[in-house]
């Protein structure tokens, strides 16, 4: 009997090379933190002897958190999964009303979220060639929002009341989860003296930790050059 095998893309090497190297950038654990841990690598003892150890920071669930007294209190579960809440990516999928795919097929694989040039080679290896004009279209929706709720509401401080009901909820519930907010840059990307939203952890406290981002030499441009509007502007008005 004769079957019939349906074709398989092939990637080029150095194509391959690459996403190896992003794997193992996201999987490699320092000999010397097992050994500072006493944890013994390759299932072996130094003589040779096995052992049942391994280090991992692939997941994690959250169920409770601990009060000032160290009394357990249940909180709604979170899974954290390679660092990211798996409850940002969901939020993301209902705000822009997208699928998320390729991303979490990106984290799922090599261990963390992709940069914009990784996720536009991504699709393209997937078949979907069109992502310069979905990002246009995304900006293009940001940019439009405020007169789209001025059509539907008559006033942007609907817009504005949401993004703070938001920010209250966060604080209030201690959720630690990752929200634009905005904050003064020492020097990230370029960007001196300038308050800008960047993705950052919010709880009980604020503002708790920046959120790393990586982004592309025209994206890193392209913030320096808002900032230096914005900045412009601020010396304008002697800020």
């Amino acid at each position: 009997m004769n079957y019939q095998h349906a074709e398989v893309a092939t990637l080029d090497p150095t194509t391959m090379r690459t996403l190896c190297e992003e794997y193992i950038a996201n999987n490699y654990i320092d000999p010397e933190t097992s050994e500072r841990l006493g944890v013994k690598r390759g299932l072996r003892n130094p003589d040779g002897t096995g052992v049942l150890a391994g280090l991992t920071n692939v997941c994690d669930v959250v169920g409770y958190k601990k009060d000032q007294e160290g009394h357990v209190i249940p909180i709604p579960g979170r899974l954290i999964y390679r660092g990211v809440d798996i409850n940002e990516i969901v939020n993301e999928a209902y705000r822009n009303d997208r699928f998320v795919f390729e991303e979490v097929i990106w984290l799922l694989l090599f261990g963390s979220l992709p940069t914009q040039e990784q996720l536009d080679d991504f699709c393209e290896m997937r078949g979907h060639y069109n992502h310069d004009q979905s990002q246009e279209n995304i900006a293009e929706k940001v940019k439009n929002s405020a007169y789209e709720i001025i059509e539907k509401k008559r006033a942007t401080y609907y817009g504005v009341a949401m993004a703070v009901k938001r920010i209250c909820e966060v604080i209030i519930r201690d959720e630690k989860s990752i929200l634009p907010i905005s904050s003064m840059m020492h020097g990230d990307f370029g960007v001196y003296n300038v308050v800008l939203s960047r993705p950052a952890v919010v709880g009980a406290d604020g503002l708790e930790e920046l959120v790393p981002i990586a982004l592309s030499e025209k994206e890193s441009a392209d913030l320096r050059k808002s900032a230096d509007t914005l900045r412009g502007i601020l010396d304008e008005c002697g800020i």
